[in-house]
């Protein structure tokens, strides 16, 4: 069952989304007709859709590298923090945010 405050923390996150891209998810990048919404997926279309810049992983091993550790912060890292830290983030949120 989900808490109160992360209850709330979901609505506010919906609100804030961008309604174009049809995405509950923040970021979102939009680039003319495309719409891409979470960080890591974002970093993936850039390095893939923009080869004339420079590469935000430096190479093949560096993506699989920075997978690596998107997958870890996703499943052990976050997990683990979340309880520790969503009061507080809670308890800042201007009243009109909670």
């Amino acid at each position: 069952m989900s808490s109160p405050v992360l209850a709330r923390a979901d609505r506010l996150m919906r609100r804030r989304s961008t309604r174009s891209a049809d995405s509950d998810e923040v970021p979102v990048l939009v680039d003319g007709d495309s719409f891409v919404a979470d960080s890591w997926a974002i970093a993936n279309w850039l390095e893939d859709n923009w080869p004339d810049r420079p590469s935000l992983f430096g190479g093949a091993g560096g993506r699989a590298a920075a997978c690596f550790v998107n997958q870890w912060a996703d499943t052990t890292l976050t997990p683990a923090i979340l309880p520790l830290v969503i009061v507080d983030v809670h308890d800042r949120l201007r009243p009109v945010d909670r």
